[in-house]
């Protein structure tokens, strides 16, 4: 949780719109991170935003990158990247 609270400074910071939910069920502890792009996949383009790490460094502290690394191998056991759309013709709503 201390990661994700310090990443939240980041996003903030880059005006990024994060949603993170939390598994509510037995065995490790679990966080989903959802990315929405309110401008299309133009955000994911090289140049739209500066850089995670510099961005990370500006709220967290210069050095602050190579420990959030550190923390990514010691306690993320798996991490998946999805691009989901929505299709309001199969929607309910």
């Amino acid at each position: 949780m201390t990661m994700i609270k310090k990443m939240k400074k980041s996003w903030i910071a880059a005006g990024v719109t994060v949603a993170v939910y939390s598994a509510n069920s037995s065995g490790k502890t679990q966080f989903t991170l959802v990315t929405r792009y309110k401008q299309g996949l133009k955000e994911k383009a090289a140049g739209f935003r500066k850089p995670f790490k510099e961005v990370y460094e500006s709220v967290n502290g210069e050095g602050s990158y190579a420990q959030y690394l550190k923390y990514l191998s010691e306690f993320v056991d798996e991490r998946r990247n999805e691009l989901l759309f929505m299709r309001n013709d199969f929607s309910s709503k």
